[in-house]
């Protein structure tokens, strides 16, 4: 579908992807035509290699290609003034640390057909929420269960997208009108290539055992299970000396997470089996997909024993190279294990509250060893590479975008487009009937109009004063 042309949603699309107004299902096609759509993503900029970077770098180059006109809000990975380049404009950051006060003023600037936030929504004001009519939440849920505060957030968002499945059955568990769209992966950038070549090229041991860990080093308790990780791998060294952990992540708590290298010191895992990523090309962003897909090939397993994830790209970008890996057994990243190994959580013993006061997973070192000598004992076994690869592809960038992605911004459209067709012609009538009645205290002209103000119905505070009023003059009468 091209930007310029005329852009035609059924009704049988939207109620498919969740339209939330009862208006959505009336029947009517909705048209957009000669005006390409503008949509902005508030998040990480695409600039950043962070798992919302990637992201949002990947989808507004499929809203550029549409023919669309894509804006990237940055609160992270961006400072100092605006730009355009691919047919992306990129805003920098602001003041707040997740540009809260300054996503309205966007809004109100560019007046943006969708309004995609892509971040944990607890961190707003439910006032900054409410702000943005067209707001779309793509939540990550990180816990067994919703947190409260996730929760009450989501409230607030006109619109929610479930990255998950796991994600999704929560929030329709919730009462939470949601639509199912995930995270997605460059599978023409993220494939299988030469083992061999890649650790030649990376100074890896040919023949040694290989385990990559991809993982943000932030925050204290670490969220990636980066300790226990370390402890696990100190004793499955022990067993296979020559095996090697490469540890792609920040090694120094600069983010507030844990110091590596005296974890490594304290628990006596020799250098040789433990290599990170030089910390000067870490930090200037060196690391490019193309330079991450050799790392994922050159891994005889991937391994990320999180106490929790959202989504977890890594995962998937590493079975998209070929590499079975090892995922803890819950929330989104049980769902994202084709070909590997899922630690198993008891829901008893495992599993314990968080700052969120909902719970997330405590994997013992135990079992990840225990999955670590379940992938030693498979290496090499290209059948299970080959299933790793098939698997990965339901998340390639293409597919996503065309079968959840575009419908469901397409959809959200024509429900705006419904409402607020609807909105202007009851704010029409209702004024009309307000230009007789001595008796209104309201100014005119309504508020329904107001950015930002819920939509105009039969349950709105005049028509139910109207109504009354009404009521008192026939009974005079």
């Amino acid at each position: 579908m091209s930007g310029k042309g005329a852009n035609v949603v059924s009704n049988e699309l939207r109620l498919r992807f969740g339209a939330i107004h009862p208006a959505t299902s009336a029947g009517v096609v909705t048209e957009i035509a000669d005006k390409p759509l503008t949509i902005l993503i508030h998040s990480n900029s695409s600039l950043s290699p962070s798992g919302y970077g990637v992201q949002t770098d990947l989808f507004t180059r499929k809203m550029a290609k549409e023919g669309w006109e894509p804006i990237i809000s940055a609160f992270f990975g961006h400072r100092g003034k605006v730009f355009k380049a691919d047919g992306i404009v990129h805003l920098p950051g602001s003041h707040h640390d997740w540009g809260e006060d300054i996503m309205f003023a966007h809004y109100e600037h560019y007046k943006p057909d969708a309004f995609v936030l892509l971040i944990d929504v607890w961190v707003y004001a439910n006032d900054k929420l409410r702000e943005i009519p067209n707001l779309t939440s793509w939540c990550p849920i990180d816990h067994v269960t919703i947190p409260p505060q996730v929760q009450e957030k989501l409230e607030h968002c006109r619109y929610v997208w479930s990255m998950s499945r796991h994600g999704q059955r929560l929030l329709d568990a919730a009462g939470i009108r949601n639509t199912y769209v995930p995270h997605g992966v460059d599978t023409a950038v993220y494939t299988p290539v030469d083992r061999a070549s890649a650790r030649e090229t990376l100074s890896l041991p040919a023949d040694a055992f290989v385990a990559v860990c991809v993982a943000a080093n932030k925050g204290y308790p670490d969220r990636k299970q980066i300790r226990s990780l370390l402890k696990a791998w100190s004793v499955f060294v022990k067993a296979h000396p020559g095996a090697v952990l490469y540890l792609h992540t920040d090694a120094y708590p600069t983010m507030g997470g844990v110091h590596v290298h005296k974890i490594a010191e304290f628990y006596g895992i020799p250098d040789t089996n433990l290599v990170l990523p030089d910390v000067y090309r870490h930090v200037r962003g060196d690391y490019s997909p193309a330079i991450m897909n050799l790392i994922y090939n050159a891994a005889d397993v991937f391994i990320l024993p999180s106490a929790g994830e959202g989504f977890g790209i890594p995962v998937v970008e590493a079975q998209a190279a070929g590499t079975p890996v090892i995922v803890t057994d819950a929330t989104a990243q049980a769902e994202l294990c084709g070909a590997g190994w899922k630690i198993p959580i008891d829901p008893l013993d495992d599993q314990l509250i968080t700052l969120q006061y909902a719970e997330q997973a405590v994997v013992k070192p135990s079992k990840i060893v225990a999955a670590l000598e379940q992938a030693y004992a498979a290496k090499g076994d290209e059948a299970l590479r080959a299933k790793a690869r098939a698997f990965a592809l339901q998340y390639d960038v293409d597919t996503v975008w065309n079968e959840y992605m575009k419908p469901a911004i397409l959809a959200q459209v024509a429900d705006r487009q419904s409402i607020e067709g609807a909105r202007v012609q009851r704010t029409e009538a209702r004024l009309k009937l307000r230009a007789g009645e001595p008796f209104s205290p309201y100014p005119t002209p309504c508020a329904c109009n107001a950015p930002g103000a819920p939509f105009c119905n039969s349950d709105c505070e005049y028509a139910a004063y109207a109504a009354e009023g009404q009521s008192e003059l026939e009974a005079q009468e």
